[in-house]
Order: structure tokens, then C-alpha cells, then sequence
């Protein structure tokens, strides 16, 4: 039987009793990460009890509570804003813009409307309205005497699409018919003041007007081309409300241009010219503002000259309906 040498035994024990205590140790130590991360789990456990219990007084508090911002509107513009939420007290504001019409114009005519620094002005509908400022003078010899039209300081339709007197016939003056008021010296004449010629009376309105009306800024028109004042704003004293709310900055201008469609009070269509009373023909409307012809001045000679002058002239007033928004003091609107 071989010998075991105590020296080699004695250094195989040594080593595994080494081995066994490193085990040990490795083992406490397991046992005390496992207990130093129970504790870790139970604080984070803890916080997150505390916090749910923070978010639900939250909630509490605030419920009912609705913020809204548009600030960006969701475009990644941060220094955007709706027209809601543009700070500033909010004030309702009629932009005028008055246009004066000669009479015989054809010509666009021009208008604007600055924009204060006070805030922005927002339009939600639009306007017109035309007053006449009609007036005539009589020349009777060397004497000129200056009248205003009955129509004088009246509004007016802006367009003739209502015009319900269209293709009316014209009213009768005294027992006297159109048959009687000829060229033809063995007729009488007409009466000492007449006021107009049968066949020279108009069945429409007295300065009615009828225009093109184009809206711009400096830096784009609000449409591509003249719109009509027939649809400008419908009715005789409607507003035509806007698709959208139109903003214009502070400091901007309000730019129209607006053109006739014909002169106002056209004498356009008399073929009583062609019998010799062509000085006469702007007549047509003396029945509705009041004028007539002095004793011995009406003749039916070509070469005479007309002893009445018209003047129809008038205002042609284009507006927006819309409101103010005044900025409170230190407020920035980019």
C-alpha cells in the first residue's frame, strides 16, 4: 500500500477549505445585493404611490379646467396665432371707405383706408351704399339759378338687380299723350313746364348705379379680378358676410378700386335725337328730381342749346363690418 505524503494531503485540504470560503463569501454577498435591491425596489415603489397620489389631487383641482393654445397651430410656427387668440380687448369697427363719383365718369376710382396702430381690424362682412348729391341750374336769359335734385342726400340702390320698375311704361302727365308733343309745327308744343318728353322718360331709378369693385392690400387682392356690386352685397341694404374672418394687420392700408358700369343718370337709348330734340336728352330723369322747363325755353329747333345743366353726381360708400382688436399695453403680436 503506497504512502500518502501528509504535506500534499495537508495542502489539498488547505485548498479546498480556500474554495469554500470564497463560496461563502460570494454567497453573503448575493444575500446582501438581493436585500439592498429589495429596499431599492420598495423606495421606487413608495415614490411611484406618492406620485399617483400628486396626479390625482391634480386632476381634482383643475377638472373642468380647459386650456387651449394655438400658438403654432400645429405648423411648427411657434410665433403664429389664430385670430382667436390674438390678445387685446375686442371692439365692433366699421371701415368707410367714400368714393366720390363725378358725373360721365368711365374711369376706376380709386379709395383707401389706413389701418391705425391701435391693433388689427377683422371684417366679417361687407357693404355699399350710393348717395346722390344730384343738382341742376337753369340758365333763362342771362339769369342762372342753381337747384338740388330731389334725389339730393338720398341713398340709393348700388346695382340694378332689383330694380323692380325695369320695363315699366312711363306715367301720363295730364290729359297731354306723346302724339301731341311733336316737331310738327301745325301740333302745339309742349305745355309751359312740362317736365319731360314722353318718350324720353326712364322707367328706372334716379342715380342708380351700377359698379365694379376689386379690394387689395400692398401685398395680394383679396380677389383676382373687379367684382360686380350686384353680388358686392346683395339686396338694397344687406351685407354680404365673408367666407373667412379677414385679417388686416395694424399699420396696413385698405385698398379699392372701383369702376361704373355707366355714367350716372346715362342718357343712353333716346331716339327722340333723331327728330330734332337732341339738346334735350339728358331729360329723362327731370320727372323724379323735380325739374322743369321755364316758359318759351323748350323748342325743337337742332341748334338750340339745352338751358338746363345736370349734375348728377354722388358718393359711392364701400365698407367692412368687423372689429378692433386693441392691443393692452406690453403686449408683443408677432
Amino acid at each position: 500500500m503506497a504512502q500518502i505524503d501528509p504535506a500534499a494531503l495537508q495542502q489539498v485540504i488547505n485548498q479546498l477549505q480556500n474554495m469554500a470560503g470564497g463560496a461563502a463569501k460570494m454567497a453573503r454577498d448575493a444575500v446582501s445585493a438581493a436585500q439592498q435591491a429589495n429596499g431599492t425596489v420598495a423606495q421606487v415603489a413608495g415614490a411611484h404611490a406618492q406620485m399617483q397620489q400628486k396626479m390625482q389631487e391634480w386632476d381634482r383641482q383643475i377638472g373642468g379646467l380647459k386650456i387651449r393654445s394655438s400658438v403654432g397651430a400645429g405648423m411648427g410656427r411657434p410665433d403664429l396665432l389664430m385670430i382667436e387668440d390674438i390678445p387685446g380687448r375686442r371692439i365692433p369697427f366699421d371701415v368707410m371707405i367714400p368714393l366720390g363719383i363725378p358725373a360721365n365718369l368711365t374711369t376706376s376710382v380709386p379709395g383707401t383706408y389706413p389701418i391705425s396702430m391701435d391693433g388689427p381690424f377683422v371684417a366679417t362682412s361687407r357693404f355699399a351704399i350710393f348717395v346722390s348729391s344730384y343738382t341742376f341750374q337753369v340758365t333763362v336769359e342771362s339769369s342762372t339759378t342753381r337747384f338740388v335734385g330731389r334725389s339730393f342726400g338720398r341713398q340709393r340702390p348700388i346695382s340694378s338687380v332689383n330694380d323692380i320698375m325695369d320695363a315699366m311704361t312711363g306715367f301720363t302727365e295730364g290729359v297731354y299723350s306723346a302724339d301731341d308733343w311733336t316737331c310738327v309745327e301745325s301740333v302745339a308744343l309742349p305745355p309751359t313746364a312740362t317736365i319731360t318728353i314722353p318718350t324720353n322718360k326712364s322707367p328706372f331709378r334716379t342715380m342708380e348705379g351700377d359698379f365694379y369693385i376689386q379690394v387689395r392690400d400692398q401685398a395680394f387682392p383679396r380677389q383676382n379680378q373687379a367684382v360686380p356690386s350686384g353680388v358686392w352685397a346683395p339686396g338694397f341694404t344687406q351685407s354680404m358676410q365673408l367666407s373667412v374672418l379677414d385679417y388686416w394687420e395694424k399699420g396696413t392700408v385698405i385698398q379699392l378700386d372701383v369702376e361704373p358700369a355707366h355714367v350716372n343718370n346715362p342718357p343712353d337709348g333716346n331716339i327722340q335725337g333723331l327728330f330734332g330734340s337732341f339738346p334735350f336728352i339728358d331729360s329723362q330723369y327731370d320727372s323724379q328730381e323735380g325739374i322743369m322747363y321755364p316758359p318759351g325755353t323748350y323748342t325743337c329747333d337742332p341748334v338750340s342749346s339745352d338751358p338746363i345743366t345736370r349734375n348728377p353726381i354722388g358718393t359711392l360708400v364701400c365698407g367692412f363690418h368687423g372689429f378692433r382688436i386693441l392691443h393692452p399695453a406690453g403686449v408683443a403680436v408677432r
